[in-house]
């Protein structure tokens, strides 16, 4: 589980930050994933990893769909084993099934999307702790901005560290 967890998580910033996407939208797939797997919790490896793929597709399309802004890229891939990216925010499911190796098609992609948005009736957008550290940095005042930023980037570096950790994944949510 681990180790899967946490390929599966680096893999997705990678994704994130050749295509020019957000990269809060790994912490609000892996959200989405871990409810899935709350509903199902027995599964192979090569589900996980269909499962991560297709929460990142979910979360990537959405994120494009509400026009969100998109923070500056920070690596790039050299080596060749990823495609040219679209316009940015954009990631298509023929890409990700391309990047899987054979590991599954776009019909067992598009099929798990619907399990997946079906399982939760489409109700897709938990909080997340993206969402919490934003909102919490509105409420400082405005004359602080120098450390609010740093305040900011820590909390956010350490929000995408806890993407990784499963620890995080069982404690109970908020009611």
């Amino acid at each position: 589980g681990l180790l899967y967890r946490e390929q599966m998580v680096e893999w997705a910033y990678r994704i994130v930050d050749h295509f020019s996407i957000p990269r809060h939208t790994v912490g609000k797939a892996f959200t989405l994933l871990d409810r899935y797997f709350i509903h199902h919790p027995r599964y192979s490896v090569k589900t996980f990893r269909l499962v991560a793929v297709t929460c990142l597709f979910i979360t990537a399309k959405l994120n494009h769909l509400r026009g969100s802004a998109h923070e500056p890229s920070s690596s790039s891939s050299s080596r060749g084993t990823i495609p040219s990216p679209p316009p940015p925010g954009l990631l298509k499911a023929t890409t990700l099934v391309d990047l899987s190796r054979g590991e599954y098609n776009l019909p067992d992609l598009t099929k798990m999307e619907h399990h997946i948005l079906t399982t939760f009736q489409y109700r897709i957008h938990p909080p997340t702790s993206y969402c919490f550290i934003t909102h919490l940095l509105h409420l400082f005042p405005f004359g602080s901005h120098g450390l609010l930023q740093r305040v900011g980037d820590i909390a956010l570096f350490l929000a995408e560290l806890a993407v990784c950790c499963p620890y995080y994944t069982t404690c109970p949510p908020s009611d």
